[in-house]
């Protein structure tokens, strides 16, 4: 069983595989994405940096999006961020 079959309990509208980037990488590709999408919308990114929560948990405190969930399966962190409406 993968991370994809364990991690069912959040709903998103767009992926972003940060898998192998490293800081500050992921938390630069998730500000990028949101900007294009629209509001309320929600974000599921895959990670394998351990240090890509604090990143991003520090841009959400600045930028107002919302950090809704994390999930963690075989060595990868799934995020879930609600784009500020």
């Amino acid at each position: 069983m993968n991370g994809e079959d364990i991690i069912k309990q959040f709903k998103f509208d767009l992926k972003l595989d940060c898998s192998g980037l490293w800081s500050p990488l992921p938390v630069i590709k998730v500000k990028k994405t949101l900007d294009h999408m629209s509001k309320g919308e929600i974000l599921k990114i895959t990670a394998t940096d351990t240090n890509a929560e604090n990143d991003m948990l520090g841009y959400l405190n600045s930028s107002g999006h919302e950090f809704i969930g994390k999930e963690e399966a075989e060595g990868e962190y799934f995020y879930y961020i609600k784009k500020a409406v």
